[in-house]
């Protein structure tokens, strides 16, 4: 497992079975990226972060679409 920025904690997938425990906590204060072969293959977040960011992609969503229908 390797931080490399404040937010974001790179994982490889052949390492996630050892340190899953970590991953889970890390989760909750940063992205993590799950690697193969050293290529970012998925990201993970926090489920809060999730919603957070499905709620903001609908917002806006609405309002593109809000803005083709005039």
């Amino acid at each position: 497992m390797l931080t490399v920025r404040e937010n974001a904690t790179i994982v490889g997938v052949a390492e996630i079975r050892k340190v899953m425990k970590e991953v889970l906590e890390e989760m909750k204060t940063s992205r993590v990226i799950l690697t193969k072969r050293n290529k970012p293959v998925t990201v993970l977040i926090d489920h809060q972060e999730f919603k957070r960011m499905e709620e903001l992609l609908e917002a806006l969503e609405d309002s593109v679409f809000g803005q083709e229908a005039t």
